[in-house]
């Protein structure tokens, strides 16, 4: 989270438009379709 927080202090991101928060689903496998649903649900959170 601090990496995080520093690069939106630098200017790396827009404050304005970046949300940093915690993904609150545990990275549970039971194989490579829950794989790509857990990719698929990070980029589009």
């Amino acid at each position: 989270m601090r990496q995080h927080e520093k690069v939106l202090a630098v200017g790396v991101l827009d404050t304005e438009t970046t949300v940093v928060s915690i993904f609150p689903s545990p990275m549970h496998y039971a194989g490579p379709t829950e794989v790509q649903w857990h990719a698929k649900a990070h980029i589009n959170a």
